[in-house]
């Protein structure tokens, strides 16, 4: 190895500082960057939070609307189940007249029908 002379040395410190002085100011550089992008990111979360909030109210008053719906709907049903049941137990009482009104005239026809068999005219 071959000793340096004063003049070496320093030239050779001064390239070495001048080496570091770059790569600090690459590193202050590239720290901005990550500083400007950590902000845009925080920014981002922000209205991701936001948007999330909202998606989650939306879905809380659909889930709501959803259930009175549903609660209505259930009404609905019930009503009419019991609709149908009235009429029908009116059909029945229809049909339960209906058959006695059949036994009335059938009486009726069979007794026209004796009265004139008899010779009444």
């Amino acid at each position: 190895m071959r000793i340096m002379t004063p003049e070496e040395r320093f030239e050779r410190i001064e390239q070495q500082l001048e080496f570091l002085a770059a790569g600090q100011a690459q590193l202050f550089a590239s720290i901005q960057s990550h500083d400007a992008q950590i902000a845009e990111h925080s920014k981002q979360i922000g209205n991701l939070a936001d948007v999330s909030l909202r998606i989650a109210q939306t879905f809380d008053e659909q889930a709501s609307r959803t259930d009175q719906g549903h609660a209505r709907l259930t009404e609905a049903l019930e009503t009419l189940a019991e609709s149908q049941k009235a009429l029908a137990e009116s059909q029945k009482a229809l049909a339960e007249s209906q058959a006695r009104t059949d036994e009335r005239l059938n009486a009726l026809i069979n007794a026209v029908e004796r009265y004139f068999s008899n010779g009444r005219r």
